[in-house]
């Protein structure tokens, strides 16, 4: 039998679970969510890792609530859940817990608007009861970041409104892309897969046509010498189709020495259109062609494709720059801002997957309208702008 605990290893272990164990400390906020009432807290105890993805408290219920601002330093309460809440907060469901940690760091949530003595509300209304947010001074005044009245009406003087029209004196916006496609910059230049005027005369020099009269004695000696040689050269030609030649009118036959039959041409080609039918590939829409710079929290649109009634497999890719912290999110929607209720698919990798910079989505698609869009979208909580470079979609049609 083992011996028992002395007092003082009793003591040490009671120690050593109460402090792995967490009910409530005080936060700070550094980064808010708005989309997903999410934030990146940092405990208000020195020492302490900042926690990401808290879920943040407002009252209400499924389909209505109250909400108010959350900014970068508002102080919180945060509360630390009984067991693991990663199931329930992804899906909003019961379910089996991933683990069996208790009040861990990773199972908080916020409470925002309790405060310190520091930062307690000041100049309140006398009002029983107060909603909303204290109203500024009546003298107040705004600094060289805002323009005044004076200002903004002198830069809008002499500017036309955005629904004016030009009359026939001028090109629209189509007409005038029809009239420059096509058209190469005035100082563009030609690479070294180009001769040059100067080089292609130097190689055309000394160099005879390619017609000569057949009349012309001079092209052979005399007319009949001339004449003789076509008709050596013609039979020199002829004589080898003489020869037995084995044809092949399918496309498995394993012997060598047959030629295809040409008709055999035509079954490959009408072979090759059916695959393609099937296969294709879409090009970006809009000015959404060039890599993007996405700043925190802010979805961005990387292109679009439209597709007709039918079975698709779509697939989208992204490289995005590497960054430890945040996530970062590949959104096929049906609007180019992607918000929870028009998204489709979504794939999503942790900071903890640092080393996975491109991102490969794929979805099975059925359009049942004649036509309909896919939207790929983009969006990352890094703290910072990220870059996203080589966005591509990918389809191909089942049925």
């Amino acid at each position: 039998m083992s011996e028992a605990l002395t007092p003082a290893e009793v003591s040490a272990l009671k120690q050593e679970i109460a402090a792995s164990l967490h009910c409530a400390l005080p936060g700070i906020v550094e980064a808010y969510d708005p989309e997903m009432q999410t934030a990146a807290v940092r405990p208000a105890v020195a020492g302490m890792p900042l926690l990401r993805d808290v879920p943040v408290f407002f009252p209400g219920s499924r389909d209505s609530g109250i909400t108010w601002p959350v900014a970068a330093g508002d102080e919180c309460l945060l509360l630390f859940a009984d067991g693991d809440i990663d199931k329930w907060f992804e899906t909003g469901a019961a379910n089996e817990a991933d683990s069996r940690r208790q009040h861990s760091l990773s199972d908080a949530f916020a409470f925002v608007g309790f405060r310190s003595r520091e930062n307690a509300l000041q100049d309140l209304p006398e009002e029983p009861a107060f909603f909303g947010i204290r109203p500024a001074d009546v003298s107040h005044t705004h600094d060289d970041r805002y323009y005044t009245e004076s200002e903004t009406d002198t830069k809008l003087a002499g500017k036309s409104d955005t629904g004016h029209t030009h009359d026939g004196r001028y090109y629209t916006e189509s007409e005038m892309d029809t009239k420059l496609s096509g058209k190469s910059d005035t100082g563009h230049t030609h690479d070294s897969r180009y001769y040059t005027e100067s080089e292609t005369d130097t190689k055309l020099a000394g160099k005879k046509n390619t017609q000569t009269a057949v009349s012309d004695p001079a092209a052979s000696g005399t007319t009949l010498e001339f004449i003789s040689s076509i008709s050596q050269n013609i039979q020199g030609v002829i004589s080898p189709a003489k020869k037995s030649v084995k044809v092949a009118n399918n496309l498995t036959t394993t012997a060598a020495g047959s030629v295809l039959d040409a008709r055999q041409g035509k079954a490959l080609k009408d072979a090759v259109d059916t695959v393609d039918g099937k296969i294709f590939t879409s090009s970006l829409s809009g000015s959404n062609l060039s890599d993007k710079s996405i700043a925190n929290n802010t979805v961005v649109n990387l292109g679009s494709v439209t597709l007709t009634k039918g079975l698709y497999l779509l697939f989208g890719t992204a490289t995005f720059a590497s960054n430890a912290t945040g996530y970062r999110r590949l959104i096929f929607a049906n609007s180019a801002t992607g918000t929870s209720a028009d998204r489709f698919s979504v794939l999503s990798v942790g900071a903890s997957q640092d080393g996975i910079t491109q991102l490969q989505l794929c979805w099975v698609a059925n359009v049942t309208a004649a036509s309909s869009v896919v939207y790929l979208n983009a969006r990352q909580t890094s703290g910072g702008a990220l870059n996203v470079t080589y966005p591509g979609i990918r389809y191909v049609k089942l049925s």
